[in-house]
């Protein structure tokens, strides 16, 4: 995934209504919705989020659960993608720093395929080895 990619999601996360997110608690008890099925879901601060409507019970929540998640789980799976590209970084800091060019390049291939590994002549100020 590219840089510019994550910042959109994290853009999109950050302008989104505040967790938790959760049923209308007025409306789910209300006849209105035994009779329509339409669920109402509300963020935090009582900000519409969405409503979610299907004659089958267990597919309509299991949309729901979903969506109620969503909030939480897209903040959460980018606090772990940002922890797991700065440890990325650091095993990249150490091969770089001691492992021999074509083993370097390698290795980053596989750790992190999406990045181009610094050229071992650059690094070593001579001839790359292999």
């Amino acid at each position: 995934m590219m840089e510019q990619h994550l910042q959109e999601i994290e853009a999109r996360a950050a302008a989104a209504s505040p967790a938790p997110w959760a049923p209308d608690p007025e409306r789910h008890s209300s006849e209105d919705w035994i009779v329509s099925g339409v669920e109402v879901l509300r963020a935090a601060d009582g900000e519409f989020v969405a409503e979610v409507g299907y004659p089958d019970l267990p597919a309509r929540e299991a949309k729901m659960a979903f969506i109620l998640a969503s909030r939480e789980d897209v903040s959460a799976l980018l606090g772990e993608v940002r922890r797991l590209r700065e440890a990325l970084a650091a095993v990249g800091h150490w091969a770089l720093a001691h492992m021999e060019g074509g083993l370097y390049r390698r290795v980053v291939a596989v750790l992190d395929p999406g990045e181009a590994a610094p050229d071992a002549r650059s690094r070593q100020g001579g001839e790359e080895t292999t």
